[in-house]
């Protein structure tokens, strides 16, 4: 069977597959490995699109708003916010908080194992000269995506970063379940 064939019809399993787990749909889905209880349907407003794959290392990279499944892991970042200096009464040290939030989902089948998400070491940010920043106390209520997702089960939460203005960052999104290990976010300039 050729390769393109192949390609669409797992995007069209993946596409309708993700409309039948939840309502709000992503404006584009970004396809790693499906997981294996994919089925399809034709009802998906989702639109799918190619992953950006960087060849040597073999990594994902998605923009907020998309969503990448790979071996039975849902991902994506849904808002990347810069809140006032002050707010909380804090004020950054590098230049301003940029807070991201994200939401991960267990879309592996019932009879599958439930897997941990740990804010402090399944997330990193960079910036374009390869600079690492940690993750900082959240500001206001928001909450870091740290738990436990059985399959079928959501989690979302911030994370907040203490960063320079004016430069460009990636979020990597590190577990062990997914393929290649890392799936890449490109935040922009903030």
């Amino acid at each position: 069977m050729p390769f393109a064939v192949l390609l669409a019809m797992l995007v069209t399993a993946a596409v309708i597959f993700l409309s039948s787990r939840k309502p709000a749909a992503p404006s584009r889905v970004v396809l790693g490995t499906p997981p294996p209880a994919a089925q399809a349907s034709s009802s998906s407003g989702l639109q799918p699109v190619a992953p950006g794959v960087d060849e040597a290392a073999g990594v994902f990279t998605i923009q907020p708003g998309d969503v990448v499944v790979s071996n039975g892991v849902q991902f994506g970042v849904t808002s990347v916010t810069t809140p006032p200096a002050g707010e909380a009464g804090r004020q950054p040290s590098q230049g301003q908080f940029m807070q991201v939030d994200v939401e991960v989902h267990n879309a592996a089948g019932a009879g599958d194992q439930p897997f941990a998400i740990s804010s402090a070491t399944d997330f990193e940010l960079r910036d374009g000269a390869g600079q690492s920043y940690p993750a900082t106390a959240s500001i206001g209520t928001a909450k870091p995506p740290d738990g436990n997702l059985a399959p079928g089960t959501t989690l979302e939460g911030s994370l907040t970063y203490d960063v320079p203005t004016g430069r460009s960052f990636w979020l990597v999104f590190k577990n062990p379940l997914i393929s290649n290990g890392a799936i890449v976010v490109e935040l922009g300039k903030h």
